[in-house]
């Protein structure tokens, strides 16, 4: 009764006949969509594939018309992955107009811009950690070799890092280690000559460059080893070195490919980088060893400690040997 009496009834009606319209419209829209464009019935396959290939006729026409000339052209020089590696290499040195035999090295300035950014960024991110980590300063802090900052957060980050590596594993036979001497270099690696060779994976090609990187990079370490036979202490040898390195120089080559062999071509992607074994290193080794007669530079010292170094290198990055970093690659189903 309210509700008559604020509203006149000419106007409800008015509204239910406007709401009416309304569904009857929607209603009968659906129903035209659903005529048009919706499958009631399950079709054979033929007719599926007929029309999945007519609804890509018509995108791909749609497509063709909007760059057609893009499109002529990249029909004719496609190369077919079902050609094999060499077909596929040959066709992209093609679109990259490039010929092996005539190509002429090329300088790397920008990749030595990008890798200068990045040696800078982690030694100023050592100074950054020293400043998060909790602090405690030793004597060592004050030697006359850690006289910045940055070589006094680098030792501590060092020492941090070495004490925590060789605990519990050691059996007590080495004393706890002092770095006396850091430096991580203020210079930055070059690299040049980049050229484009044939590599002795067919479905790859090699990338060589030349390394020169002349710095001042060193560390000192000071240590002691224990003389015990439980329960006695039967004496201490103090064992002090530093290992510095002056010049790193070689050829780089890099190559991107499968991880897996040509039998397993779903192993997935992986860059390899390695270094020719003509590479210079220019490092030398000085030591004290002993508390009250001291033993300086011990020849057979350097020479063992140079050629672990020289063979942890070719070891890990010389070729033959690769270091190996995975590449994104598509996920398959091999189930």
């Amino acid at each position: 009764m309210a509700v008559s009496a604020t509203i006149p009834p000419w106007s409800v009606a008015f509204l239910q006949g406007v709401v009416a319209g309304q569904l009857v419209l929607v209603i009968i829209l659906l129903l035209l969509f659903r005529y048009f464009f919706i499958e009631t019935k399950p079709e054979t396959y033929a007719k599926r594939y007929a029309a999945l290939r007519e609804r890509t006729r018509l995108i791909q026409a749609s497509l063709d018309a909007r760059c057609p000339s893009m499109s002529s052209s990249q029909s004719k020089l496609r190369v077919p992955y079902e050609q094999g590696s060499q077909a596929c290499l040959l066709d992209m040195l093609h679109r990259l107009d490039c010929e092996l035999p005539a190509h002429s090295p090329e300088t790397l300035t920008w990749l030595n811009v990008l890798l200068a950014q990045l040696c800078l960024h982690y030694r100023q991110s050592i100074l950054q950690s020293d400043n998060e980590a909790p602090r405690q300063d030793t004597e060592s802090d004050t030697l006359p070799a850690l006289d910045s900052a940055e070589k006094a957060a680098a030792k501590r980050l060092l020492e941090r890092t070495l004490n925590a590596a060789i605990e519990g594993r050691t059996h007590d036979l080495l004393g706890a280690i002092t770095v006396t001497d850091v430096d991580v270099g203020t210079g930055y690696p070059t690299l040049s000559n980049a050229r484009i060779r044939p590599s002795n994976d067919p479905r790859c090609l090699r990338l060589e460059m030349d390394l020169e990187y002349k710095d001042l990079l060193c560390v000192g370490l000071d240590t002691q080893l224990q003389f015990r036979v439980r329960p006695w202490n039967l004496g201490s040898l103090a064992v002090a070195m530093c290992l510095r390195v002056e010049r790193l120089a070689g050829t780089i080559a890099m190559e991107v490919g499968p991880c897996g062999t040509e039998q397993d071509p779903l192993a997935g992607l992986e860059l390899r980088v390695c270094m020719y074994p003509d590479f210079v290193l220019d490092a030398h080794v000085s030591s004290v060893l002993g508390s009250k007669s001291k033993l300086h530079d011990v020849p057979k010292m350097e020479e063992l400690l140079l050629s672990q170094l020289r063979l942890l290198i070719q070891r890990r990055l010389v070729w033959p040997e690769f270091w190996r970093m995975p590449l994104p690659h598509m996920e398959h189903d091999r189930a």
